[in-house]
């Protein structure tokens, strides 16, 4: 038998056949309840309650419990069921519960009227109505059940005194037994001194296990699911029988782009359901209830109190009593980490009611609700819409739902709708082959020569304004930011971003991956303030598109820890990080190489602040998850045994460093080959640790090595080769051959102007290392000049005062006509109040009168004796 519409507030207009076909879920509490009926036979009963949020099938329960009494013989030769209706708004006190009774016993027990004609003023009414039940159990021979819903709402309106009476009766009078139900705990049964605390056996209907929901949409559609699809239900209504029900019966029938048409529909058919739920609650409660309906994902106290603009004990208060009632979930927090719990909507039904209520823009609540309706529906049928959706025949809505449907399946490569075919999926599959290229680190001039091809084919066949054309945009601009070439990186990023925002608004994790990528080009140019911007952009689209618990909004969480890590800012630097861990192991699991790559990233904090045990054991941590996920021969391990060499390195521990080093490099070289770009950093490394240990030929022939990778793959004039360079020429400064040095701090240098400009900090640093170079060399002439040219850049100037103001002393004790030359130098340059303590410490020591506060007068006497220490 085909089940029937479900009715969105009354499930007692289905007919007791129609009960009985659609009840396939909640048997286990069934079983519970006629259990107990069935175990009160004696002199006293046992009451029940039955406790469930609105919707979590109460009334289907209890109407299913009277069925079961009337179709089991024995039973129903010892019981009769009196159901009342969900609305019990006539019964103030115990004379009319009572009266109520006998009005659905009519005809069978009659005399209602006649009691009724009496009015409410007979002082025997109550005990005439309460005789009149009894007289017709003992008739009938039978007990009496009263099925009552909302006993919260009765027990509230009705007198203290006729509650006790209720209580007296029910303990006392073996022919009437008790089953409510309630939609929370409530205060007559909670608080000790009220006549019904401890009174109840009660039983709690949760919210349905995933199995339940799985068969109840199956007996619902027809149509089998997978657990997957099953457990997105869940979390979509809530496991409550009521929405699965609706959606079900809605969307049986409907393609996935005419059930997304017409979920406004749904939503707007049911909104009494919703807005009738929602004003139940009190006035700051519903304001609670409402943010974290906006939020859509699972927040903390803390964070749901920041957007509600309320005090966070109030909010964590409310939300407990929204717990309590069922309406709101916790995700319990891992008590090793201490953090905090986290909630969220018990139906999810309730935050695209309220998403689409309060309106905003389209994509920012069509996109999670696509999310979960397209894991309801499966990978399989969606991809068949997809290859058959007709552009044409569709309008603006359509096309919208089609654009968000693309992106959750193939982030950035969400089609232009009006261009599906061999050209444009021929132009993907290029994109694609040059994103793998990047993501095994293959840069290389054939991979920019063919990012640049795809471009040009893209504009050809497609036009300027396709999505593809901005993934091959995106692409080069990706490329352009490893090679360090960012003028050309962000020219790129920004064709990518004007063509998105055209294409699909602003709100789309495509925009946010656009912005992350002009973030991390100006992280690496070390232009801090711009990243943060452009990954708080990123961050504020990807937390309301793709929600805060996303592994998009993780990594642009990681992308903002490394800018923080990078200004020195630790704790901030671990707080993010920490962020994204979370979301990772929510999402993915504790022993996932994502999870060990969090990890990772932590430790490489630690690091930085010279935590190195604490590093080492987060490194450990990650390594175990690696090698558990990934086997033994894996990159992401040949990292992580780089990452501790380096922790070796610095605690002195050279012969181990060494060691985990070459574990580093076996990896590398079976898995990606002896002349892997990964590998150049390799024999970098370990030429670093020969350095330390003095051991100078060793590390010129690692430097070589690594230099001689890095020149086969990507040209002569590349800015790895200058750190290559530098890196040998701090061997022959070591070694005070100054000539070699210079030699090779000059081909870092000019390899750093010509790619990176002389703006960038590693060109600042190339200038700084010649100038020592001549110092060195006593040619203070050429050491002068190159100072000169790296004041210019203030900023770098304030980063390195230590080792500037030491140069500049150096100097300064050579000639104090070089010393007056200095100081006019510096006077004269954007870095004058960033050095002006070092001037006015020359100046001391040159006799020149100056003026300044009392605590750089004292560094001035110090700088003083310093330079006449040095002479």
């Amino acid at each position: 038998m085909e089940i029937k519409r479900p009715f969105k507030y009354n499930p007692s207009f289905l007919s007791e056949e129609d009960l009985l076909d659609s009840f396939c879920v909640r048997e286990s509490e069934l079983e519970i309840l006629m259990s107990c009926i069935r175990g009160n036979t004696g002199d006293i009963n046992q009451h029940l309650l039955l406790i469930g949020i609105r919707g979590s099938g109460k009334t289907t329960l209890l109407r299913r419990v009277a069925a079961e009494i009337k179709r089991d013989g024995e039973l129903s030769s010892k019981w009769h069921p009196l159901l009342f209706s969900e609305e019990n708004y006539e019964i103030l006190n115990l004379d009319d519960l009572w009266m109520q009774s006998l009005y659905y016993l009519e005809p069978e027990a009659p005399g209602y009227d006649e009691l009724k004609s009496r009015g409410s003023r007979d002082p025997y009414s109550e005990d005439i109505g309460l005789s009149r039940l009894l007289d017709f159990a003992d008739v009938q021979n039978k007990r009496i059940l009263l099925l009552c819903e909302n006993m919260q709402d009765m027990l509230s309106v009705v007198p203290e005194k006729d509650a006790w009476k209720l209580r007296g009766v029910l303990q006392t009078e073996r022919r009437i037994m008790l089953l409510g139900s309630a939609t929370a705990r409530f205060d007559q049964i909670e608080n000790y001194k009220q006549p019904f605390y401890e009174f109840f056996k009660i039983v709690t209907l949760d919210r349905m296990p995933q199995s339940d929901c799985k068969i109840l949409w199956e007996k619902v559609t027809g149509n089998n699911i997978s657990d997957v699809q099953a457990r997105a239900l869940q979390i979509l209504t809530g496991g409550q029988p009521r929405l699965l029900s609706v959606i079900a019966w809605f969307g049986k029938e409907l393609s996935f782009m005419q059930l997304m048409r017409n979920l406004e529909a749904l939503i707007d058919d049911h909104t009494e359901y919703f807005k009738g739920h929602m004003e139940t609650l009190p006035p700051k409660e519903r304001k609670v209830f409402a943010t974290l309906a906006r939020l859509w994902t699972a927040s903390s106290s803390s964070e749901v109190a920041r957007e509600a603009r309320m005090e966070q004990t109030e909010t964590s208060s409310l939300i407990n009593r929204l717990v309590n009632r069922g309406a709101v979930e916790e995700f319990l927090p891992d008590k090793k980490t201490k953090r905090a719990k986290q909630y969220q909507l018990t139906e999810r039904l309730y935050n695209i009611y309220y998403l689409m209520r309060v309106g905003g823009k389209y994509s920012i609540w069509v996109k999670p609700i696509v999310e979960f309706l397209a894991q309801v529906f499966g990978k399989e049928i969606l991809e068949e819409e997809l290859k058959n959706f007709d552009s044409e025949k569709s309008d603006a809505i359509d096309i919208k739902n089609h654009q968000m449907l693309i992106s959750i399946f193939r982030p950035f490569d969400a089609l232009d709708i009006r261009d599906i075919g061999e050209n444009s999926a021929d132009i993907r599959k290029m994109n694609e082959e040059v994103s793998e290229l990047f993501e095994n680190r293959t840069i290389t001039q054939e991979s920019l020569e063919k990012a640049l091809a795809t471009l040009d084919r893209s504009i050809a066949v497609l036009g300027e304004e396709h999505m593809e054309t901005a993934r091959s945009y995106f692409n080069i601009g990706v490329l352009y930011n490893k090679i360090s070439n960012y003028e050309k990186a962000h020219e790129h990023y920004d064709k990518a971003l004007h063509i998105c925002e055209k294409l699909i608004g602003e709100e789309h994790p495509n925009i946010a991956a656009t912005y992350s990528g002009l973030a991390n080009a100006y992280t690496i140019q070390r232009d801090y303030a711009k990243a943060l911007e452009y990954n708080s952009k990123a961050l504020e689209i990807a937390e309301r598109t793709s929600g805060v618990v996303h592994l998009d909004t993780a990594m642009i969480y990681n992308n903002i820890a490394i800018v923080y890590a990078d200004l020195g800012k630790y704790e901030k630097a671990i707080e993010y990080n920490n962020k994204a861990l979370i979301i990772k192991e929510r999402i993915l699991g504790e022993e996932h190489p994502n999870t060990a790559e969090a990890y990772n990233n932590i430790a490489l904090v630690y690091f930085d602040q010279g935590k190195y045990e604490k590093a080492l054991e987060l490194y450990s941590k990650a390594l175990g998850i690696y090698e558990k996920t990934l086997g033994d021969e894996n990159p992401n391990i040949a990292s992580i045994y780089d990452n501790l060499a380096i922790v070796f390195r610095k605690q002195g521990e050279y012969e181990k460093a060494i060691e985990y080093h070459g574990k580093a490099l076996m990896i590398r070289e079976k898995v990606l080959g002896e002349g892997h770009p990964d590998n150049a950093i390799e024999y970098n490394n370990i030429a670093g640790v020969y350095l330390r240990k003095g051991d100078y030929a060793k590390a010129l022939e690692y430097f070589d090595k690594a230099l001689n990778i890095n020149e086969k793959t990507f040209g002569e004039e590349h800015p790895n080769n200058a750190a290559i360079y530098n890196n040998i020429a701090g061997v022959y400064l070591t070694e005070e051959n100054y000539t070699k040095a210079l030699e090779y701090y000059g081909k870092a240098l000019k390899i750093r102007e010509n790619i990176l400009g002389e703006e960038h900090p590693d060109t600042f640093i190339s200038i700084y290392n010649n100038a020592f170079c001549y110092k060195s060399m006593k040619i203070y002439d050429k050491a002068i000049e190159f100072i000169n040219r790296g004041i210019k850049y203030s900023s770098y100037v304030l980063r390195h005062f230590d080792r500037i103001s030491s140069l500049c002393m150096d100097i300064a004790a050579s000639s104090r006509d070089r010393a007056q030359e200095l100081v006019e130098l510096i006077e004269n340059s954007p870095s004058r109040d960033v050095l002006s303590p070092l001037v006015a410490g020359i100046k001391n020591y040159l006799g020149i009168e100056f003026r300044a506060p009392l605590e750089v007068r004292e560094i001035a006497e110090d700088i003083k004796k310093w330079i006449e220490e040095r002479i």
